[in-house]
């Protein structure tokens, strides 16, 4: 009975272990779940738009300093008021460039986002599948152990029994020889 319970969950385990071992470790896995989830969703940073908009955020910030410090130091003269009128246009050009660009990339982040969870509840299942199976072959392991220290003992009570039944033989021929 016990033989049989081992041999099952050997099996089982064995074939577990060959699918994951072929799907994930010999085969594509992963890596080309991944690379399919990439291909849907292109990466905001390979379009290069966190460059464009730290260009934009630098252009608002230089813009928006030079308002502020010229209103603070002084009176403005009539070309300083035209220059603030440009700047000002200057801002809300380069504002509305930068809510473009973020109105761009937020479909793509999200689509990356979705796509990096698809994928890690894939690995996630992996790993667990993993697990189970680690957890499989402790099990066996067990079952394996016992099934040897089992087997020891027989072998030494039978061993005990063979060699008390030779003694016993050797004893009725001694007194066989003794009666004749």
């Amino acid at each position: 009975m016990q033989q049989g319970v081992i041999a099952d969950g050997t099996v089982e385990t064995s074939i577990e272990q060959f699918i994951l071992v072929k799907r994930h470790a010999r085969g594509p896995g992963l890596r080309a779940e991944w690379d399919a989830a990439a291909a849907l969703a292109p990466c905001p940073t390979e379009l290069k738009l966190h460059l464009k908009a730290k260009t934009l955020v630098d252009r608002l910030r230089d813009s928006w300093q030079h308002l502020v410090r010229d209103r603070a130091t002084r009176s403005l003269t009539y070309n300083d008021e035209q220059f603030h009128v440009l700047e000002r246009i200057t801002v809300a050009e380069t504002g509305r460039r930068a809510r473009t660009l973020l109105q761009r990339a937020a479909p793509l982040a999200r689509a990356r986002a979705d796509a990096i969870a698809d994928w890690y509840k894939v690995a996630q299942t992996v790993y667990l599948q993993t697990q189970i199976l680690d957890k499989d072959v402790s099990s066996t392991e067990l079952k394996l152990l016992t099934l040897a220290a089992r087997l020891q003992d027989a072998e030494h009570r039978v061993r005990d029994a063979v060699n008390d039944a030779q003694a016993t033989v050797r004893g009725m021929r001694h007194q066989l020889a003794n009666m004749l």
